[in-house]
């Protein structure tokens, strides 16, 4: 273990050590760099003339900002950097041209679109003039769909009317063929005339009460073929301008619907008859009327 002198002389030494290192860093040129035990120190000289460096070089960038001219871009650690009067040059610039955007777009005509960094804009006097065909062109097809509802609407109009007096004509001809079955039952000679027979059924009743007194009615029947016409009568039934009802399935035809043969022998109808349809002609007599022989229709064997 070193004794007190032995330590009081390596401190003596440190200290001398230390000293020549402070003297160096103190009186040190503007290069020189002391190496410690905690690294490498600049002489104080130094640390003032690169502090100097450095401001006359930032001195220089701000000179050169503050006085470069439009063109002027001064490089720097943290990028280039425009002169003050190219800052102030360019924001000249973009506010004439946006000057000269907004001049366009005031003052241009309907045609005129005016081209900006975030696309095309159109200019008053165009907008106004699109606005305005767009207002024209939705008043046209307004203008249009009235005139389209107007048509459809006269056109349902006379369908209507159309079909009203088609309601009229159909209402006028069911009481015209009311009228006319009217008269076959019991009209004069000349109104069933008029409708193409002879008698009406009431005259033909009237004929035969007057004709067969005393008598009894006479029938024959049959079954029918294909598209007969003709139904023949044995001598006993014909007889011409007697009376005869003809019956097709127990349905007693209009005698508008059939006539009596020239020579008496046969009735002659006007539509033919369906294969296998039953059909019966009766030679009325001594009935009081029509209905009493309707319901007295009867077909032989067959």
């Amino acid at each position: 273990m070193p004794n007190m002198q032995e330590r009081l002389d390596a401190a003596v030494d440190k200290a001398e050590v230390d000293t020549g290192l402070l003297h160096n860093v103190v009186h040190g040129s503007i290069t020189t760099e002391v190496t410690t035990e905690g690294g490498k120190v600049p002489s104080v000289a130094k640390v003032l003339n690169d502090m100097r460096v450095l401001m006359e070089a930032d001195e220089a960038i701000l000179y050169l900002i503050a006085n470069g001219d439009s063109t002027t871009i001064v490089h720097t650690k943290n990028g280039d950097v425009p002169s003050a009067a190219k800052i102030i040059h360019d924001t000249k610039t973009a506010m004439d041209a946006d000057a000269q955007i907004f001049h366009d777009i005031a003052n241009g005509d309907a045609d005129t679109v005016v081209h900006t960094e975030n696309g095309d804009v159109p200019s008053v006097a165009k907008a106004i003039q699109d606005t305005r065909n767009t207002i024209q062109s939705g008043t046209n097809d307004l203008v249009e769909q009235a005139q389209t509802a107007a048509t459809t609407a006269t056109e349902q109009a006379t369908q209507s009317k159309s079909a009203a007096l088609r309601a009229i004509e159909a209402e006028t001809a069911s009481k015209q063929a009311l009228k006319d079955a009217q008269t076959w039952v019991d009209g004069t000679d000349e109104e069933v005339a008029a409708l193409g027979g002879r008698h009406s059924a009431r005259e033909w009743v009237e004929l035969a009460e007057e004709t067969t007194k005393g008598s009894f009615p006479t029938t024959v029947s049959g079954v029918a073929t294909a598209n007969q016409t003709i139904l023949p009568l044995p001598e006993a039934l014909g007889a011409i301008d007697q009376v005869l009802m003809v019956s097709v399935e127990n349905l007693s035809l209009m005698p508008d619907t059939y006539t009596l043969s020239n020579d008496g022998n046969s009735v002659i109808l006007q539509y033919p008859l369906s294969a296998n349809e039953r059909w019966c002609v009766k030679y009325l007599t001594d009935f009081q009327s029509m209905g009493a022989a309707l319901d007295a229709v009867l077909y032989e064997d067959m």
